[in-house]
C-alpha cells in the first residue's frame, strides 16, 4: 500500500492510500471523486449555515411579495422568521433545536472527509520535495529557545569566578549557626 498526502492548501489536504500495483491513471481517477466529494462537502457546511439561520432558499423567479400567503395584505411570518440580508431566502428558519441538529450533523460530515495531502508531477520531473517535519512559527521558537540556551551556557563559561560563595546557601556552617541562634548577625565574605 502507498499512502499519498493531497494538498492544495493548508487547509484543504487529505491522506489517500492506494495499492502500490495500481495503475496511475486510476488512483488519479479515485483521487478526484474524493476531491470532488470535499469541495461538495465544504461547500454544503456553508449552505447549511445559512439554512439554519434563514431558511431554504427562494426560488429564482419568485417575487419578494410572492413567497409569503397574506391575510388582510399582511404577511404571515412564521415564529422563527429572520430577514435573510443577501434575499436568497425566504427568511423563514427552522426551529433552534432542528437548527442544532442539523448544523452538528454537518460538522460530523465535514469531520469524516479525510485531509488528503499528495504532490503529483509530471514524468521525468524527479520527486516532490518533502514537505517540512515542523511548521514556520514552530521552528522560529525552537530557535529561539536555543539561542537563549547558548547565550546563558556563554555567560556561565565566562563567569568561573566564585561571586557565589559569599551567597547564604553556599555557607557549609549554617545549619550549626542557625541551631545556636547567631545566623541573624553573622555574614561571610
Amino acid at each position: 500500500m502507498v499512502l499519498l498526502h493531497v494538498k492544495q492548501k493548508d487547509d484543504r489536504q487529505f491522506l489517500f492510500e492506494a495499492s502500490a500495483k495500481a495503475s496511475v491513471d486510476s488512483v488519479v481517477r479515485e483521487l478526484v471523486v474524493v476531491n470532488n466529494l470535499q469541495v461538495r462537502i465544504l461547500g454544503l457546511q456553508e449552505e447549511v449555515k445559512w439554512l439554519a439561520l434563514y431558511g431554504p432558499a427562494k426560488h429564482p423567479d419568485d417575487d419578494e411579495d410572492s413567497d409569503d400567503e397574506s391575510q388582510n395584505g399582511k404577511k404571515i411570518r412564521g415564529p422563527h422568521y429572520s430577514k435573510d440580508p443577501h434575499c436568497r431566502r425566504t427568511g423563514e428558519a427552522c426551529d433552534p433545536e432542528v437548527s442544532k441538529q442539523i448544523t452538528n450533523t454537518m460538522a460530523d460530515a465535514v469531520a469524516l472527509v479525510s485531509k488528503i495531502i499528495v504532490k503529483l508531477r509530471a514524468q521525468g520531473s524527479g520527486c516532490p520535495e518533502r514537505e517540512p517535519p515542523i511548521d514556520a512559527d514552530t521552528h522560529k521558537a525552537m530557535m529561539a529557545h536555543y539561542f537563549k540556551q547558548q547565550e546563558q551556557l556563554k555567560r556561565m563559561a565566562e563567569d568561573e569566578d566564585d561571586a557565589y560563595m559569599n551567597a547564604q546557601w553556599a555557607n557549609p556552617k549554617a545549619l550549626k549557626s542557625q541551631l545556636h541562634g547567631m545566623a541573624a548577625n553573622m555574614h561571610f565574605k
